[in-house]
C-alpha cells in the first residue's frame, strides 16, 4: 500500500511527447516497482476541487463547501480522498517497495503533491522544446488528433507552461525530493542515467539488470510491441485487457535533434519566439533559427526585392 506521506511513492512528470512514459518503462521495470497508466490524480480531481469547490459566488452570496467548514477542515477532507485513492491505486505495493506514478501534467501540480504527499520523490523529464513541438504536430495528425496541439505556437506555449512550472517549483522549494534531467542526456548514456535515478528513488539495482532493461526498452523493441508492460486495472481492464499498448505512431524517431527536419522555418521562428528564454535556461542551443539576424535579413529579403524592381525597371529613375 502507498504511505500516507507518499514515501514510497515516485511522480514522472514533464510535458507531453517527452519520453516520459519511456522513463516510466525503464524505472518500473525493477522488481521493486509497480505501475499503472495515468491517474490524473491531481490534476484532474485534486486541484479542480481546490479552485471550484472550495469558495464560490461573490462578495454578496458565498456559496460552497466555504459555508459549511474552514479551509483546513476542506483540505483534511481533500487528504482523505487523496488517501483512499492510493490505496486502490497502489494496493499490490508491499513494504520496501514503490509505485511509479506517471501523469506529465501533474508538472502543473506540484506544490498540490508536495502539500498533501510531503515525502513523494518526483521526477521532472524535459526536452528541446523543437523536438516537442515536432512530436506534437506529428501526433496531431493521426492518434493524437484529439489532444495534442495543432500548431507550433500553442504546442511551445504547452511546452513553456510546463517547463516554466517546473523551472518555478525548483526555484521557490528548493526541494531534495525533486529530480530533474534532460531527455536528451537520458537518450545519449541511459545505464549511466538510470543508474543516478535508481539511487535517487532509494533502490538497489545492479548493473547487468539495468542493462537488460535498457535493451529491453530500446525505441525498436518498443516499436514492435516488446519492453516493460504497463498494466491496466479496474473497469479498463476488462475493456483493454491486461496492458496498455502504444497506438501507431506513438514511438517516432526516439532521437535528438530531429526538429531540424521536421519542423518548418516559420515553425522554428515560432519556438524560438515562444521558447527562447527558457530554452536557454535548460541549457539548451538557442541561436535564432536566422542565425546571424544582418547577413539572414539580406539572403531572405534581396532576392524577392530583385524580383519586385523587375517589375518596375523605370524605379528610382
Amino acid at each position: 500500500m502507498i504511505k500516507k506521506d507518499g514515501s514510497n511513492l515516485v511522480f514522472i512528470v514533464g510535458t507531453a511527447r517527452s519520453g516520459t512514459t519511456w522513463l516510466q518503462r525503464l524505472v518500473s521495470s525493477h522488481p521493486g516497482c509497480h505501475t499503472g497508466e495515468e491517474s490524473h490524480l491531481f490534476y484532474f480531481h485534486i486541484v479542480p476541487q481546490l479552485k471550484a469547490f472550495w469558495k464560490g459566488g461573490n462578495d454578496q452570496k458565498p456559496v460552497g463547501l466555504y459555508t459549511y467548514m474552514r479551509e483546513s477542515e476542506f483540505r483534511e477532507f481533500l487528504k482523505a480522498q487523496i488517501h483512499s485513492l492510493l490505496a486502490v491505486i497502489g494496493k499490490e505495493v508491499r513494504p520496501g517497495e514503490y509505485f511509479i506514478e506517471k501523469t506529465p501534467l501533474h508538472v502543473l501540480c506540484l506544490e498540490e503533491i508536495r502539500r498533501f504527499l510531503p515525502k513523494a520523490k518526483i521526477i521532472h523529464l524535459v526536452r528541446d522544446p523543437r523536438d516537442v513541438v515536432a512530436s506534437f504536430l506529428a501526433a496531431s495528425r493521426g492518434w493524437g488528433k484529439f489532444w495534442a496541439p495543432r500548431n507550433s505556437f500553442r504546442a511551445a506555449s504547452l511546452w513553456v507552461l510546463c517547463a516554466g512550472a517546473a523551472r518555478e517549483y525548483k526555484r521557490k522549494f528548493r526541494d531534495p525530493l525533486f529530480y530533474e534531467l534532460r531527455y536528451e542526456d537520458l537518450l545519449a548514456d541511459t545505464p549511466s542515467e538510470l543508474r543516478k535515478i535508481v539511487d535517487f528513488i532509494g533502490l538497489r539495482w545492479n548493473e547487468k539488470d539495468i542493462l537488460k532493461t535498457v535493451n529491453r526498452n530500446s525505441p525498436d523493441e518498443l516499436r514492435a510491441g516488446g519492453g516493460t508492460l504497463i498494466p491496466l486495472k479496474g473497469q479498463a481492464r476488462k475493456d483493454f485487457g491486461a496492458f496498455s499498448g502504444n497506438p501507431r505512431g506513438f514511438i517516432r524517431r526516439a532521437a535528438a535533434g530531429g526538429w531540424k527536419k521536421d519542423l518548418h522555418l516559420l515553425d522554428k521562428i515560432t519556438v524560438f519566439a515562444v521558447a527562447g528564454s527558457l530554452l536557454r535556461e535548460y541549457g539548451y542551443n538557442w541561436e535564432h533559427p536566422l542565425g546571424s539576424p544582418v547577413s539572414k535579413a539580406v539572403n531572405i529579403l534581396l532576392p524577392p526585392l530583385k524580383r519586385l524592381r523587375s517589375l518596375f525597371p523605370k524605379a528610382g529613375r
